[in-house]
């Protein structure tokens, strides 16, 4: 007990927001639909690719550029809006979690 160092209210709120596991929960869902997010929008990047080139048995040069995309990804885009969604949902989840471990800690602070 002696070890113990008095923490002030607000130092007690920090420590909570870093060391509580639903936070800690509650941002590895916002992470995980950031990587969804994200996975989600390359399918509408198109592939641009550029090439050149000699062939030496009829003397020619070749420079070019290639534009793809994958036309379904282009008209689909229900997956990105999902994604976005889900981002949402799990940021507004996140400040949730916060706001509720923040009075966890005003109560405990309080009844400490």
């Amino acid at each position: 007990m002696e070890h113990l160092e008095a923490l002030s209210q607000e130092r007690a709120i920090e420590k909570a927001l870093i060391d509580h596991p639903k936070v800690a929960k509650a941002r590895a869902r916002v992470d995980q639909a950031y990587v969804q997010l994200e996975e989600a929008r390359r399918w509408f990047k198109p592939k641009i690719s550029v090439y050149a080139g000699d062939r030496l048995d009829v003397d020619s040069h070749r420079l070019g550029i290639q534009m793809s995309h994958d036309l379904d990804g282009l008209w689909d885009r229900s997956r990105a809006q999902l994604a976005e969604v889900e981002l949402k949902v799990s940021q507004q989840e996140l400040e949730l979690t916060r706001q509720a471990v923040v009075a966890e800690a005003n109560a405990a602070y309080d009844t400490w």
